[in-house]
């Protein structure tokens, strides 16, 4: 977000972020196409080459020759791409929130500022807008929660490069939550003790989703508001704060 954007109203400040997450989703179609059109061409190249198979060919070394570049395409890139988004957009979202703070410090006038607070991030910025701002209710909604989870993924993939502790019987494990929400967490082996978190397009897409109903609530939009397409229309009135 542009710095001077943290000048305007909150509900302006949302309304924007509201709109570049509109981007973003548009970002995450189109490299989920691509990759679906890169593995679609990898199948029709193979079938091109079965068709040209002659009796002396060896299937098993084929396979085993094309094996590295399956595995890349199939999983290694998509593993990739699902991680770069989900960082991206939950970074977007740490922004707009600090943004959103900045925001009411300068309509309210209040001496102290989010760096005046302790902890860091997300939780940084909810203790803000709770303590100073008055602002509780957004963080009692279930996509706080989700959001709180997504943030253990971004310690995850940023620290650890999606590599957690696995315990998949102890429910308070950050493994055995993912799987309860169908996030698939990876082992190579029996006995792993650690495990990768696979992202999909479900998961960062559900996540995005819960970004936007918290900024829309903390900016006074509420959640079913629905972002222009072109600009600011001048007819916009959102709910006073």
């Amino acid at each position: 977000m542009e710095k001077h954007i943290i000048d305007l109203a909150p509900w302006v400040v949302a309304t924007h972020a509201l709109v570049h997450f509109d981007t973003l989703e548009r970002l995450i179609r189109v490299g989920r196409d691509a990759l679906t059109t890169e593995l679609d061409n990898l199948h029709k190249a193979m079938d091109a080459d079965y068709a040209a198979f002659t009796p002396e060919d060896d299937e098993g070394d084929y396979l085993a020759h094309v094996n590295d570049e399956y595995i890349e395409v199939s999983e290694t890139l998509p593993c990739l791409y699902w991680y770069s988004q989900f960082l991206i957009t939950y970074s977007f979202f740490e922004k707009a929130l600090n943004a959103l703070c900045m925001s009411f410090q300068k309509k309210n006038g209040y001496s102290v500022s989010l760096k005046d607070m302790s902890g860091q991030g997300i939780n940084r910025a909810k203790l803000y807008l709770s303590k100073i701002c008055r602002i509780g209710a957004p963080f009692k909604l279930p996509e706080w929660n989700q959001i709180a989870l997504a943030a253990e993924v971004r310690n995850a993939i940023a620290h650890g490069s999606g590599y957690i502790d696995y315990r998949p019987n102890d429910k308070g494990s950050l493994a055995a939550r993912l799987m309860y929400k169908n996030v698939e967490v990876k082992t190579e082996v029996s006995n792993q003790e650690d495990a990768q978190i696979i992202l999909g397009e479900d998961f960062v897409l559900d996540c995005v989703k819960t970004y936007r109903v918290l900024l829309a609530e903390i900016g006074g939009l509420g959640r079913d508001f629905i972002t222009p397409k072109h600009g600011l229309p001048s007819g916009l009135e959102p709910r006073e704060i």
